[in-house]
């Protein structure tokens, strides 16, 4: 499934995981995204870079997700710093 991952200017990032239930029945794929990418989108998140990726492209472990990071078109690394400093 497509989540949309939006990069936040310190390099922190924030996915956005449509739920499935949230589908109108008649709804396309396409359309469904785009509605709930677009609520999604306002506030702090209004205006950032952002890519639409398949969930399978995240790290496979959340574990130091606290410590994930991104720039628009490079996805997401984990910065081991941060998450090695998360772990005392």
């Amino acid at each position: 499934m497509k989540c949309r991952i939006v990069y936040r200017p310190d390099l922190s990032v924030a996915i956005i995981h449509p739920a499935p239930k949230s589908k109108a029945p008649d709804e396309t794929e396409d359309a469904w995204l785009n509605r709930v990418f677009a609520k999604a989108m306002t506030g702090a998140l209004s205006g950032l870079p952002y890519d639409d990726v398949d969930e399978s492209t995240l790290p496979a472990s959340r574990e130091d997700r606290a410590a994930w990071e991104g720039r628009k078109g490079q996805g997401i690394t984990v910065n081991r710093i941060k998450a090695d400093a998360r772990a005392f």
